[in-house]
């Protein structure tokens, strides 16, 4: 079975945070060097929509993702899985605009050790956590782990968004702009960078009672 990953495109325009925006801060009691932001706080809230942007809006700092009106209810009309829809509040509102941050609640486990990633080291006192990062994205899903929902997430990857044949069929029938669409196997590993990844905790990605459910037996929640 093919699986997807869903990109940015940057030839369209990416959003800014508000500047009201603010997140936790977590100070770890024995490692000075896990001082962090964690979970921002709030509904995402954006400066201003620019001229240029796709279907798919993207933030320009973590990445995260808004659809307007239009691809909701395309997505409803498809029975599209795997996501729930948060507001969004743009800060110098613009009325031709009404978006929604979209998050991914579809879940295919922890990476398989043959892509790569490896658990470096936990904390037990702050909860960090650090991985090595993947070297064959082929091995990246596993089938078994793989909630069968449209859109889905690997740990420790939660920004990546990863999709099924169905979303990319529909995305590219639809014309919809502003991401690009590959297969998983062909995500480039860029070996340039530091080999660690340190995603956090899977509630910072999640609704809290679905991240309590799949990342409390894992230790990552």
């Amino acid at each position: 079975m093919d699986y997807y990953y869903l990109r940015k495109d940057y030839n369209y325009k990416t959003v800014d945070y508000s500047q009201k925006t603010d997140w936790e801060s977590i100070i770890c009691a024995k490692n000075t060097d896990h001082q962090r932001a964690g979970q921002r706080i709030g509904d995402l809230m954006i400066d201003r929509v620019p001229k240029n942007v796709g279907n798919f809006i993207w933030t320009t700092l973590l990445g995260e993702l808004l659809i307007d009106d239009k691809i909701a209810n395309l997505f409803e009309k498809n029975n599209i899985s795997g996501y729930t829809l948060k507001p969004v509040t743009i800060d110098k509102n613009d009325k031709n605009y009404k978006l929604w941050e979209f998050v991914v609640t579809g879940w295919a486990g922890v990476a398989s050790e043959k892509s790569g990633i490896k658990l470096k080291s936990s904390c037990d006192y702050c909860g960090d956590i650090t991985y090595t990062s993947f070297k064959n994205p082929k091995y990246l899903i596993d089938e078994n782990r793989w909630d069968g929902s449209d859109f889905f997430m690997v740990w420790p990857l939660p920004r990546y968004k990863f999709i099924s044949s169905k979303v990319a069929r529909i995305i590219k029938e639809e014309n919809l702009k502003g991401s690009i669409i590959s297969l998983v196997e062909d995500i480039e590993v860029d070996n340039s960078v530091i080999d660690n990844l340190s995603p956090g905790r899977l509630s910072m990605y999640m609704p809290a009672k679905r991240a309590k459910v799949l990342g409390e037996p894992l230790g990552i929640y």
